[in-house]
């Protein structure tokens, strides 16, 4: 047989090993949810509340999210949700779904070093050991969490931390992941996404509970194509997006949230036939939703209504909607093309999730009911609902304490007398340089977080401070007893030594402390040594300790009494006798929104004139959180308040611990 007249031969099956195969198979054949079902599952390991395999099903608004990871017209994907509803189990499937189908090196970044350590030890490396997927692609190097990384055969998962620029830095890579982006500095994403500059493919993944309209997660939200998840009432089958506003509850059940959580009596409000829906529906509502652009939605239902409807009576209802993206509904509804509808074109996808949509316990209509309720007379804990429950952020209303403000919250107690129920005293104090005076607050404590200033003055001496308010026994008005300062709190950045020697002749009631910013300190306090021994440099148990605070949100706390009517839970009140210095000082500092060379928002602190005494009741308001006197239950029947029974706080009990 001559060369001319040869036929081509198939290549031997076994010309190629099961690793070549491997080598050359580019993956990407199966979307990420599919992936999912196929292969996660969840241990009592993971922390997980319902072990066993993953069923997308179960959370079907996470399909969505997850299939526009593979969507290649989508490189941003940011994802704005409530608390515990899938943000870091979405994470950690994409990153399964990459070292399985298409592998490449992923930085992954949280807020802090322990936030980072915790997601490898507890979260990732459970995950990955418990899919075979997965686990047959590790390399089983024994110092991955130790070295922040996570290595496979085909790639290795980078771990990084917003606070450290350094661990950001030196990683082309196509993937970055990020997560709780509400607690990182303003440029750290954008560093970031500058690492995957140089790969066609990259993908950035960004997940985070949002906090202020301002954060870093908000502001990519503003400018993505947003997403809202919408879903069918169960009565007259009409599409809209969960609110709030429609959960409702028994007026004459408002004074007892308890009893409306306790006994179920929310339920939800259709905005469109007003029909109840109540939690057993929401299997079902999940099911048939779809995640529709915002700026599409009434055209794209409008259009699709026939074909929604059918979809939703027939037997396929989560196999044509079950979480899905409108295109990709759209083309299941209509694949002939009959519709003329042009889905929107973006390259960056966000998604918005309320918590009343998961399926949790916790989440129930009554539940959030009960929450809100709770919250609603209290702007810090209504910040958190509208947050972790809502998924939506806080925009600020602190306003500047203005003196005619101010004027309004004296009442007719006089200086160093206690009103009556007063169970708490902290103090404050402000230190600066050796010829200028120390200004020192003492405030009250009342229950549901309401203070009184019981004292404010300036002294020229450590000495006479402590003679003046720290031996003092401040009477309690109407009565023969008497209140001790329990614990007050000393600005140490001035006068350092000074200030320490002065504190260690007080342990059990004196705590020097030190402002910082936001990206020094990712908590509102820390506790950290000051005493160390002189020959090992290992710290003295029983040594001075001082306390580490960001200050910003103790300023918006003291504002925000300041704003609350007298009387109310989270109000102020100012003794008779108060200083025109007090008054000043208090209104010298006001909230605003600025926007940096970059185009970057955020709210920054103005300071007109001196804010000694403003800083002396920040301190205060510390120290009340060092000895949990922010939220006191009211005194009993026949309770008087009086010295703590507890004795003095002792910091080594608190050392290390953070508060957020």
């Amino acid at each position: 047989m001559t060369p001319a007249t040869a036929t081509a031969q198939p290549i031997a099956p076994d010309v190629w090993t099961p690793r070549e195969r491997e080598a050359w198979d580019l993956g990407g054949d199966i979307l990420p949810s599919d992936w999912q079902d196929s292969h996660r599952v969840l241990t009592e390991r993971m922390g997980a509340a319902e072990p066993g395999r993953m069923r997308t099903d179960r959370l079907p608004f996470s399909r969505g999210v997850l299939d526009s990871f593979a969507n290649p017209a989508v490189c941003d994907i940011t994802v704005l949700s409530a608390t515990q509803v899938f943000k870091t189990e979405a994470i950690i499937t994409l990153l399964g779904y990459i070292v399985d189908q298409c592998p490449g090196n992923v930085l992954l970044v949280s807020a802090r070093r322990e936030d980072t350590v915790q997601l490898i030890r507890d979260r990732l490396t459970p995950a990955f050991d418990e899919c075979p997927a997965v686990a047959h692609h590790r390399t089983g190097f024994a110092d991955d969490v130790a070295q922040k990384r996570l290595g496979f055969d085909r790639m290795v998962i980078y771990a990084g931390w917003a606070q450290s620029r350094s661990s950001l830095q030196s990683k082309p890579l196509p993937y970055y992941f990020g997560d709780e982006l509400s607690e990182w500095s303003d440029d750290r994403d954008d560093e970031c996404v500058k690492r995957t500059g140089t790969h066609w493919n990259r993908k950035h993944f960004r997940t985070s509970t949002p906090r202020t309209d301002v954060d870093p997660i908000v502001l990519k939200w503003d400018v993505s194509l947003q997403h809202h998840y919408y879903v069918p009432c169960p009565h007259c089958g009409r599409y809209q997006v969960l609110v709030f506003t429609q959960i409702k509850w028994p007026q004459e059940a408002i004074p007892e949230p308890n009893r409306i959580d306790t006994a179920n009596l929310a339920w939800y409000e259709c905005e469109h036939c007003k029909g109840r829906i109540v939690d057993a529906d929401k299997g079902p509502m999940m099911l048939g939703g779809v995640w529709i652009p915002d700026c599409e939605a009434e055209q794209f239902l409008s259009l699709y209504a026939s074909r929604l409807a059918a979809a939703l009576g027939g037997p396929d209802r989560g196999a044509l909607l079950g979480g899905r993206t409108a295109d990709v509904v759209a083309k299941r509804l209509d694949p002939e093309g009959e519709v003329d509808w042009t889905p929107p074109i973006s390259n960056h996808w966000g998604f918005q999730l309320a918590g009343w949509y998961a399926p949790w316990d916790s989440r129930r209509f009554s539940a959030v009911a009960r929450e809100f309720l709770e919250a609603r007379q209290y702007p810090a804990k209504l910040q958190v609902f509208r947050n972790k429950t809502a998924a939506l952020p806080w925009t600020e209303h602190v306003q500047a304490a203005s003196q005619q403000r101010l004027d309004r919250l004296i009442i007719h107690v006089p200086r160093y007398v206690v009103p009556d129920d007063v169970q708490i005293l902290t103090a404050g104090a402000d230190v600066h340089g050796d010829a200028r005076p120390i200004y020192a607050d003492v405030l009250g404590w009342q229950a549901e977080d309401r203070c009184h200033l019981v004292f404010d003055g300036k002294y020229l001496t450590l000495d006479e401070l402590a003679k003046d308010i720290l031996d003092r026994a401040w009477t309690i008005a109407g009565s023969h007893r008497a209140l001790h300062v329990l614990l007050l709190c000393i600005d140490s950045r001035y006068r350092r030594d000074e200030v320490y020697q002065w504190a260690r002749q007080h342990l059990d009631t004196v705590r020097p402390i030190m402002g910082f910013g936001t990206d020094r300190l990712a908590s509102k306090w820390a506790v950290r040594y000051v005493d160390h021994h002189p020959r090992t440099g290992h710290p003295i148990k029983h040594g001075l300790k001082r306390v580490d605070l960001v200050s910003d949100p103790y300023k918006r706390d003291v504002l925000r009494h300041v704003q609350t009517a007298p009387g109310q839970p989270g109000s102020m009140t100012l003794h008779a006798d108060v200083s025109e210095d007090y008054r000043r000082h208090l209104a010298a500092e006001k909230l605003i929104r600025v926007t940096d060379k970059q185009g970057r928002q955020k709210y920054e602190w103005h300071q007109q004139g001196a804010n000694h005494h403003l800083d002396a009741t920040v301190y205060g308001y510390v120290a009340a959180d060092l000895v949990n006197a922010r939220h006191l239950p009211p005194l009993g029947p026949g309770e008087h308040p009086g010295d703590t029974s507890t004795g003095p706080v002792r910091m080594s009990d608190l050392l290390g611990q953070r508060r957020r």
